[in-house]
């Protein structure tokens, strides 16, 4: 009978403890499921409401614009609105009116104890605000740019996103907002995350962008995520609960003392690990941020060594070929005619000039510099291009055809727009190198054209070579990208900024026959601002 009752009593002593252990594990089965619930909920919250704020702020912004289209520029109209907004939105930073080519007109900065942008960074647009603003012209919808890093000091920065607003006026410009993503993040959500909660911004990949200025730190045991997307941007919005996993039930004490006493230990260690991988990764960062900036340097020299050697070669072939002519000249038994020799003298000066103009047009570009636009007869451009053009094409055993509107007129930089012209003839010429010599023709049209209600000058070069084959196509216009065994892959490149760096566009299409059709086209403009 003892040994029963003492079974008896290990029996209900562990079926006791077997139901204590499973008490405590469904308690905190039910206190973690409902801590990671209200997480979520909180976090889809958080993200509606950024969302309201700045679907709210694009409305103003919208209101603005609307009110600049129809006042036709009235800066003290933008500064006074401008400066109200600043008032009203505190995660706004700068608001900024722009021409279509991103050149500033009017800002007006946040006031004191906001961070104030600097002026002179903001002179040019980056590429991710430059690419925002022209949608938005283009597409007449507001648009966000993916965020980038503002430096404000040797060790400080932080985040910032462009909110461009197209304006419909004449010619199109854009209001631009400027968003610091750390104070968006302060000052749009709700107290109770920011005070209990590690709050971050990261791409949809993961890559860290934002963070609150609380400065907690997530024990990662309760985390949410909810997407942020807004037009031209997408981003996810996490956050990090600083609550651990759930305790034991109050009236286990010395349990809770023991998993008290443990976590704070747990803590500790993981708190003195992550310092120090923090530490780590800190230094780690700085050394190859500082490698980067040395690599991009190097590259920088790099590219613009390769558009010299690439851009020089036509002037100085021609420069040898007329000083060929005038030896062949000099070295005949009957006195060589002065007229001539002038002439071949006054080429070789012209195309030193040219080789000149050439290294100044590269060296603005390198250091963005406006575009010297002045009014160009289109046929006074191709026809100060033809000579050269004409030896191309005795090089290469082929002919030129023109057609030229001579009544075209455009605004424009002469000699980027003579260098783009000669980059696609020389593409041309070199294109039907393998063709029968009858087959080898060029065409060169030029024409006034009507494009979505605006006037513009197309300039079309058709070759009759292979044309471009269809896997080639999608990069025809990377920089660095060629088919050729010994090209550099930067002319079609450079033609294309050239090209969009004055309002146009650059296309390719094939041609019926066989062969390649390159065709830009200008926007002609009634007067310069």
């Amino acid at each position: 009978m003892i040994w029963r009752t003492r079974l008896l009593a290990g029996l209900v002593a562990l079926l006791m403890a077997a139901m204590l252990v499973a008490a405590v594990f469904l308690s905190i089965h039910y206190e973690r499921n409902e801590r990671e619930e209200a997480l979520v909920r909180a976090t889809q919250a958080a993200v509606g409401g950024i969302r309201a704020h700045l679907r709210a702020s694009e409305q103003s912004l919208g209101a603005l614009a609307s009110d600049l289209a129809g006042a036709g520029g009235d800066g003290n109209a933008f500064r006074q609105v401008a400066a109200q907004l600043l008032a009203n939105d505190q995660a706004l930073l700068r608001v900024e009116l722009r021409a279509e080519d991103g050149r500033l007109l009017e800002a007006v900065d946040a006031p004191a104890p906001r961070p104030r942008l600097d002026a002179r960074q903001r002179e040019q647009l980056g590429f991710e605000s430059t690419l925002a603003l022209r949608s938005a012209v283009g597409f007449e919808r507001p648009l966000y740019s993916r965020s980038y890093y503002v430096r404000m000091s040797e060790t400080s920065g932080f985040e910032i996103v462009d909110l461009a607003v197209p304006v419909a006026s004449q010619p199109p410009r854009a209001l631009v907002a400027s968003y610091s993503m750390p104070l968006l993040l302060d000052r749009m959500l709700p107290t109770a995350i920011l005070q209990s909660h590690q709050v971050y911004l990261t791409e949809p990949d993961g890559t860290f962008v934002a963070r609150s200025s609380s400065g907690l730190h997530g024990a990662g045991v309760y985390t949410a995520a909810a997407p942020l997307e807004l037009p031209g941007m997408s981003l996810q919005l996490r956050t990090n609960s600083v609550q651990g996993e759930p305790k034991l039930i109050p009236n286990l004490l010395t349990a809770m003392l023991v998993v008290v006493t443990l976590a704070l230990a747990g803590a500790a260690a993981l708190l003195w690990r992550d310092w120090r991988l923090r530490a780590n990764a800190e230094r780690a960062l700085r050394n190859q941020q500082e490698k980067l900036q040395a690599n991009a340097r190097m590259a920088l020299l790099g590219e613009v060594a390769s558009v010299l050697s690439h851009e020089l070669n036509q002037p100085l072939a021609a420069i040898t070929s007329y000083t060929t002519a005038c030896e062949n000249l000099l070295e005949n038994e009957a006195p060589a005619d002065a007229s001539t020799l002038r002439a071949a003298l006054a080429r070789i000066r012209g195309q030193s000039d040219r080789a000149g103009q050439v290294i100044r047009s590269v060296q603005d570009f390198v250091r963005r510099r406006q575009i010297d636009c002045r009014e160009l007869a289109i046929g006074d451009l191709l026809r100060s291009a033809e000579p050269l053009i004409r030896l191309q094409a005795s090089k290469n055993g082929g002919r030129v055809e023109w057609r030229i509107d001579d009544d075209a007129v455009v605004f424009g930089d002469r000699t980027m727009l003579e260098q783009v012209l000669l980059n696609l003839t020389r593409n041309g010429f070199e294109a039907m190198d393998g063709m029968p010599r009858p087959q080898r023709l060029l065409e060169i049209e030029a024409a006034r054209i009507f494009d979505d209600g605006r006037r513009a000058v197309a300039v079309e070069v058709r070759d009759r070579g292979n044309g471009i084959a269809s896997e080639h196509e999608g990069q025809l216009f990377n920089a660095f990208y060629t088919t050729k065994p010994d090209g550099l892959g930067i002319g079609l490149s450079l033609c294309r900024t050239v090209i969009e760096a004055h309002g146009g566009k650059l296309r390719h299409r094939r041609r019926e026959g066989g062969g390649a059709v390159f065709r830009f086209e200008l926007p002609v403009e009634e007067s310069k601002a």
